[in-house]
């Protein structure tokens, strides 16, 4: 099958400028139905920009995105909705409301977009989804009371409770020890095998990139400036991509 026939995202010569400041520059980008996907890049480079462009929280200047076929930039609300109901987002940090139990958050789009369902069924909804993730007993709990781990797993609980075809996750082992990165590294593969969705992972942590992607992309000045599978990202010769991965370069290179 070929990438373009079996592409679920796709964004053609996408720019985007914050305070005068261009940050996607004629970027292009298809994601394949099923994989995951990892974004890499330094700081500022753009990469959480990207995430919000594919889920319709932000729009480009010029460009396009296509997300199952469907051209999304310039879609009214209630069009742009139906197309974000199918993307799940795992926020860095897990942006939980403090004032919201575990319950209401994992349930949070749920209570308020499909209010049909009833509060009972949505509660078993987000029961099921926190099980997934490892979760159990903290339907009642504030994220105060959760570990940096556990609300990682609640975000991703959340992420799943609309049944999403594609995840997004910003930069999910941020903050946390080795071994509970390791943990969210297993979950990220796991939702893959068994829900079949489809993983965009922005990370700086290459031990996660290389353990979790089907295939890793690179942002350098706006653009989309490599891509390959974790084995081919090792062996590069590309100076850009080296001195990222490596922290050494054979000598300086213009960022």
């Amino acid at each position: 099958m070929s990438q373009k026939s079996d592409a679920i995202i796709e964004l053609s010569d996408v720019h985007k400028s914050l305070s005068q400041n261009k940050v996607l520059d004629g970027l292009d980008l298809t994601v394949r139905r099923g994989e995951n996907l990892v974004v890499i890049g330094r700081s500022g480079v753009g990469k959480s920009v990207l995430l919000k462009h594919i889920s319709g929280l932000m729009k480009p200047d010029k460009g396009r995105i296509h997300i199952e076929g469907t051209e999304i930039t310039h879609l009214d609300d209630t069009r742009l909705t139906k197309i974000q109901m199918k993307i799940g987002m795992v926020f860095q940090g897990a942006a939980l409301f403090d004032s919201l139990n575990i319950d209401e958050n994992v349930g949070f789009f749920l209570y308020r977009y499909r209010k049909e369902l009833g509060k009972e069924k949505i509660r078993k909804i987000v029961q099921d989804k926190l099980a997934l993730v490892g979760l159990y007993d903290v339907l009642d709990l504030k994220p105060a009371e959760l570990s940096g781990g556990m609300k990682k797993r609640a975000g991703l609980a959340r992420a799943l409770a609309i049944e999403p075809e594609i995840l997004l996750y910003d930069e999910p082992t941020t903050g946390l020890d080795p071994i509970t990165a390791d943990a969210i590294n297993d979950l990220m593969i796991e939702m893959k095998k068994r829900l079949s969705v489809t993983s965009i992972i922005v990370t700086h942590d290459m031990v996660s990139a290389y353990k979790v992607a089907d295939r890793i992309a690179m942002i350098y000045q706006g653009k989309i400036i490599f891509q390959g599978t974790p084995d081919q990202v090792k062996k590069t010769k590309d100076p850009f991509v080296h001195q990222f991965i490596t922290g050494k370069s054979e000598g300086p290179i213009p960022y």
